[in-house]
């Protein structure tokens, strides 16, 4: 197998290799064979494109025996990835829309643009969608299935079209428009497309130098440059290097909060207050200006946008912003990308923009900005002291108990640093509702409802961060062994629930009040097992057998169905109880 591993490398030119060998030890991957290590590296940098926050290489990859010849998949709805159907759903009552995007990723550690291969992964994306299909499913897949139908369950919300279709097909090799593989990918493309369910069906190579490309997008801070129709500068003092307020056209302003690919850039709103609120009167009256003849007036009716970032380059009216965040106007600028194709160059958006690296300057201007509107305190506790505590907090621990709490997007980028060692606030939340509110479940189900608890039971105010870090470590440790094959995959659909059950196993099920002085210790003792690799393999191993139990009690398997059920969690921390009797 090292031999055959061997020869397959030697395609490989060697900035690329260079790439996936760092990329493997980043993500902390250095077991699995060496196809599986580029499908993973593939998956990640295609989907890194869509999706500017850390991502699990694990999440989307359909699995080692696929017959479907697809390695890598996402759903991506409304701005973000999704993980469940339910997930789909609520992103349909709150927004009223779906807009979709289904990407489909092949990778060949070859340097050949096969025509065979290429007409095989087409018909695994045609079989996927057949009403008839005749391919045989992984898991993965049929989880990716569920997430399908929900989509297409009620067409109405197509308010942008129909679903996308985007099909990578990776090498290492060079794409020169061979005649034979184009042609393949084209009629394939037809079928697909006579299906008429779809608003558009792209194929897009990618070759050795176009992953060179997509890994330093990926690795660097996230920089823009457009153009201002007018700005004039803000007096400021020695603790705000520069503001201004500037007059943007909409076709510039969109450069802000778009990729390259023309997608949302979800990470610039993750330090705003407040989701999207769909259609609620602000924004239909929003709605209404730029769908009238009068968009012109769109500049003096709005309140415009307030952007802080920590670093700007001004050349006459052209301004490059880097690192930067969108701290008020989520739904301003939503709204306008929801109508983008109807902006002209009569429409004009308001920015303020502040330029300052200090921390207790952006959490005033994050403060005020909002105060517009109606933004309780409890909004403001996710983005103020608290998530700088936790993130020191982490800093405190050295060498091999550091993890890196990523409280701003792309905040680790071009760091040589563990990647599975990054902690998003999305995991965070998922890790500390499993493992301190036992609501695993949820966690596996849509985590959008435990943000609703933000500032209530989780980053409340009085919290301890003890059980920060223990959740966080817990989430690393977790997919640590999954990713090196020491935890075996069929848990994977119970990752949340092998943090909850550790902690009662170890700890015990009379935890202190996350307020309490006495959750350091009850934490402290979870630590000492989770920082030893082969003390914490043996512990999670127990809540595996626990959860071995729990399914033959309850009558279920192993699916993701059956671990976003409350009646199983329930059940496995009885198996649990039990065992200490």
């Amino acid at each position: 197998m090292a031999k055959k591993a061997e020869v397959k490398t030697t395609s490989m030119d060697r900035i690329t290799k260079s790439l996936l060998d760092k990329f493997v030890v980043n993500q902390s991957i250095t077991n699995l064979t060496i196809e599986t290590q580029f499908e993973h590296f593939a998956n990640y940098l295609i989907l890194k494109q869509f999706d500017e926050d850390e991502i699990s290489v694990m999440d989307f990859h359909t699995g080692e025996n696929d017959q479907m010849s697809i390695d890598g998949m996402g759903v991506f709805v409304n701005g973000s990835f999704v993980s469940s159907a339910e997930e789909i759903m609520s992103y349909a009552k709150d927004n009223k829309f779906l807009d979709d995007t289904f990407i489909f990723v092949q990778s060949k550690t070859s340097p050949s643009f096969d025509t065979g291969d290429i007409s095989k992964f087409f018909l695994g994306v045609n079989d996927f969608f057949s009403t008839d299909p005749k391919l045989p499913r992984a898991e993965k897949i049929q989880d990716f299935e569920l997430m399908r139908d929900a989509i297409y369950s009620d067409p109405s919300l197509f308010k942008h079209g129909n679903p996308r279709i985007k099909c990578y097909y990776v090498t290492t090799g060079i794409w020169n428009n061979e005649v034979h593989p184009q042609n393949a990918a084209t009629a394939h493309q037809k079928q697909l497309q006579d299906l008429q369910i779809f608003r558009s069906v792209e194929f897009i190579p990618v070759g050795g130098s176009e992953l060179q490309d997509l890994y330093r997008s990926a690795e660097a801070a996230l920089t823009v440059k457009f153009k201002v129709s007018k700005s004039i500068i803000i007096p400021t003092d020695a603790q705000v290097s520069e503001a201004h307020l500037a007059l943007l056209p909409s076709s510039e302003y969109l450069k802000l909060i778009t990729d390259e690919s023309g997608n949302i850039r979800k990470s610039v709103f993750y330090a705003n207050v407040r989701d999207y609120q769909g259609s609620n009167d602000v924004n239909k009256e929003i709605d209404s200006t730029l769908q009238s003849d009068r968009k012109i007036d769109f500049a003096i009716k709005n309140n415009g946008v307030t952007v802080v970032a920590k670093e700007l380059v001004r050349v006459s009216d052209t301004f490059t912003l880097k690192d930067f965040q969108i701290v008020n106007g989520c739904q301003t600028s939503l709204v306008l990308y929801s109508n983008k194709e109807l902006l002209d160059d009569t429409v004009n958006v308001p920015v303020k923009i502040v330029v300052t690296e200090n921390e207790e300057i952006i959490n005033f201007v994050i403060r005020s900005s909002n105060r517009q509107t109606e933004v309780t305190e409890e909004d403001f506790i996710s983005l103020d002291e608290f998530q700088k505590k936790i993130e020191s907090y982490f800093e405190t621990f050295d060498d091999e108990q550091r993890v890196f709490y990523e409280r701003r997007s792309k905040q680790y980028a071009g760091q040589s640093l563990q990647k599975v060692k990054v902690i998003s606030r999305g995991v965070l939340v998922r890790a500390f509702a499993a493992t301190f509110l036992d609501e695993p479940h949820r966690s596996s189900r849509y985590y959008g409802r435990i943000l609703s608890t933000v500032g209530k039971n989780i980053f409340a105010k009085g919290h301890k961060l003890s059980p920060y870090y223990t959740s966080a470590f817990a989430a690393y440790r977790m997919e640590f062994l999954f990713r090196n094959t020491r935890l075996e995959s069929k848990y994977k659909n119970f990752r949340w629930y092998l943090p909850m059950g550790l902690r009662y196993s170890i700890s015990g099920d009379e935890m202190p009040q996350l307020s309490s002085g006495k959750i350091d210790s009850y934490c402290n003792k979870v630590n000492a097992v989770l920082w030893d690799e082969e003390k914490s393999k043996i512990e999670f191993d127990k809540v595996c057998e626990f959860i071995e139990l729990a399914v033959k009690d309850t009558g279920r398997d192993f699916s993701s169905e059956t671990a976003r059920q409350q009646d199983f969690r329930d059940n496995l921390i009885k198996q649990i109880r039990k065992s200490k009797i």
